[in-house]
């Protein structure tokens, strides 16, 4: 009976040996993809991947117009534009995945040149403008277009209404 306690002793202590070399071993592998996980959480990064596709055109600049085209470098910025953060029509709508001509979404992370980062893009619109003819008179050669605006915005609180009149002349 004193041999097999002695077997069982060994046994067990090398079982113990094995669990615990191998959970070392295991962190040790991993320590390093926790390490570069960090920049990732980091909001400062992820907004700077968000602001390079708004304010980048792209390369191609037109592979929103032309439907032969996959970007190279991603970027929904229009091209020529004064004005910071303007989309491409064409290029946002090549997102859609009911559009014929939509980019795919392996295509879209290769061209953005990220790594390790899941995505999604969601456009929606911020704010509805309803415009009203209340009338239409014409005098003398100039007409008189009194229109109701009303704007209303979803997502934040904006509601206005106002009334502006139009004095056209006919030349």
């Amino acid at each position: 009976m004193p041999a097999i306690s002695v077997d069982t002793f060994f046994a067990c202590s090398l079982i113990i040996v094995v669990v615990v070399s191998s959970m070392a071993v295991a962190a040790k592998i991993v320590q390093p993809y926790l390490k570069g996980m960090d920049k990732l959480n980091q909001e400062s990064y992820l907004r700077g991947i968000v602001e390079n596709f708004l304010l980048n055109y792209g390369s191609p600049v037109n592979w929103g117009s032309n439907k032969n085209l996959t970007p190279e470098v991603f970027g929904l910025a229009k091209s020529g534009s004064l004005v910071p953060y303007e989309l491409d029509v064409d290029k946002v709508c090549r997102l859609n995945p009911q559009n014929a001509y939509a980019i795919t979404y392996l295509t879209l992370l290769e061209s953005l040149k990220v790594k390790d980062v899941a995505l999604r893009i969601f456009i929606s619109q911020m704010m509805n403008i309803y415009v009203t003819l209340l009338s239409n008179t014409t005098d003398n050669g100039f007409t008189l277009i009194p229109l109701m605006l009303k704007w209303k915005g979803t997502g934040f609180q904006l509601k206005h209404i106002c009334a502006v009149t139009l004095l056209l002349k006919t030349i």
